[in-house]
């Protein structure tokens, strides 16, 4: 099987993504899991293996360094 195109793994990973968030907001998944969270990584994992990103985690040198996403969102409220 050929590779697909950028456009057609956008697509394909973004309703990945967006179906499960989906299930998840809408309790569509409370019959059968109590815990969406190993599912969600699970997903995230096969994606970014899909898109040839690492799934290493950083190390311990470069945790911390980014501003808390707060910090972000509050920058530039007056």
């Amino acid at each position: 099987m050929g590779r697909l195109p950028p456009e057609a793994v956008y697509v394909t990973s973004w309703t990945r993504l967006y179906g499960l968030l989906c299930l998840e907001v809408l309790h569509q998944m409370d019959f059968v899991l109590t815990d969406m969270e190993p599912l969600f990584e699970q997903c995230l994992g096969e994606l970014a293996e899909t898109l040839g990103l690492s799934t290493e985690p950083w190390p311990l040198s470069c945790r911390g360094s980014w501003p808390q996403l707060s910090q972000l969102a509050w920058r530039h409220v007056p």
